[in-house]
């Protein structure tokens, strides 16, 4: 299954920014691999925020029952309207997309020595390079209100 165009240009226009005060992307993905999959709206379709919590805590869930270790992070558009909630994880090429299929995502990120790849869950022959996962990650200060998921304009959450 392909992944329309502009639909994957918009994927590969990513950007991340941490989930809490604490969390140093750069820090915790530095010489590691895994991926960063979103935990919020499957199979690409917008939902509300009760469903993406509810659908984001069974992934957790997930992750925790078979002791896979995460960490929590925002991925979206460089302004973060648009933002996800996101796990990276330190799994191989194959595990990422297993996980990436049965958290229900179209497309995962890998990450391997700081370069950041896009790859579509259900046909790995479609990718791309995205460059750099240090030029993606957004510095930001508590005082930015938009990292609050419950914060109103986020264009990834369905009204009501």
């Amino acid at each position: 299954m392909q992944i329309d165009t502009n639909l994957w240009q918009l994927y590969c226009d990513v950007y991340f920014s941490s989930h809490s005060e604490n969390t140093n992307i750069l820090g915790l993905t530095d010489g590691v691999k895994g991926a960063i999959i979103s935990v919020w709206n499957p199979f690409g379709k917008t939902l509300t925020l009760q469903q993406n919590v509810l659908f984001s805590r069974k992934v957790l869930t997930y992750l925790n029952s078979k002791a896979i270790p995460y960490f929590l992070l925002w991925g979206g558009s460089k302004d973060m309207a648009y933002r996800e909630l996101s796990v990276f994880v330190r799994v191989d090429r194959a595990r990422a997309c297993q996980l990436a299929q049965q958290f229900k995502q179209l497309a995962y990120y890998y990450v391997d020595n700081g370069i950041l790849m896009l790859i579509n869950s259900h046909n790995r022959q479609q990718r791309t390079a995205v460059g750099g996962l240090h030029r993606r990650v957004l510095k930001v200060s508590g005082s930015h209100k938009w990292r609050d998921a419950l914060t109103a304009g986020n264009l990834a959450i369905a009204k009501s």
